[in-house]
């Protein structure tokens, strides 16, 4: 069984100590690709020194909304040219916690929305509280490949992203949100949908406030696969064909 986790933050500090021993265990329990996915100029390069020493490990770069204002488009450019860097993100908008303010947001978003389709790169978005503006935004540029990291809307929301041929990333939060998501869950298109864990970040239950990691995908997997009443190997086994076709990975 083939997993591809497409949203890690294995660089943080988090994984300092045993990093390496996450991605050696993660390969041997079938988690075959990750993807490192950056916030800010630092990360973006620190994303692409680990998809360098690990063959598994692929990169993005981009500006979270919360560090809008750190924002260097030439150099996010040039890290882009990476022959791992196979996305530009996480970039969007976040009116949830406002780190940043909302204009300096939105002209962030819009300046990596842009530079993603400059060089034909899908977009990995970051959305909360936000997904108005958000929508907007996307529907002026029309960029043609949008990943939504960590979707936390409803069914009705998420069939207007799958008419645009925008896919969705499910996450931990599906093991713990009582059934919110269930609707979206049973409901969503085969092809429109990939997991991922946003490690250390949303661990899934049984291990709720536990460090989370890569190696906790099975969990999200089995909950989507007995929503959908289907096979863990179904789930995974698809999950992982809209990665790579999503990033153009082969399989």
């Amino acid at each position: 069984m083939n997993i591809f986790e497409t949203h890690m933050h294995l660089d943080l500090e988090n994984f300092d100590e045993d990093r390496e021993q996450i991605i050696q265990n993660a390969q041997k329990r079938g988690i075959k690709k990750m993807l490192n996915v950056a916030t800010d100029a630092e990360s973006s390069q620190a994303s692409i020194d680990l998809a360098e020493k690990y063959p598994c490990v692929y990169a993005t770069v981009g500006v979270h909304p919360h560090e809008a204002q750190s924002l260097d488009l030439e150099k996010l450019k040039e890290l882009a040219t990476h022959k791992k860097v196979v996305a530009i993100g996480e970039v969007g908008l976040d009116y949830f916690k406002n780190y940043s303010p909302r204009d300096a947001q939105e002209s962030a978003f819009c300046a990596q929305v842009e530079l993603a389709m400059e060089l034909d790169k899908p977009l990995i978005i970051h959305c909360r509280d936000a997904y108005k503006d958000c929508y907007r935004i996307l529907r002026e540029y029309k960029p043609k490949k949008v990943l939504f990291h960590c979707y936390s809307g409803n069914y009705k929301y998420a069939q207007t992203l799958f008419d645009h041929g925008w896919l969705i990333a499910l996450g931990g939060a599906i093991t713990f949100n009582k059934g919110a998501q269930d609707e979206l869950i049973s409901k969503m298109p085969a092809d429109m949908f990939v997991v991922e864990t946003d490690c250390p970040f949303l661990t899934p239950n049984p291990f709720r406030g536990k460090r989370n990691s890569p190696l906790y995908l099975p969990y999200i997997i089995q909950k989507i696969a007995s929503i959908r009443c289907e096979s863990e190997e179904k789930i995974a086994k698809l999950t992982y064909k809209n990665a790579c076709n999503f990033f153009q990975i082969r399989c």
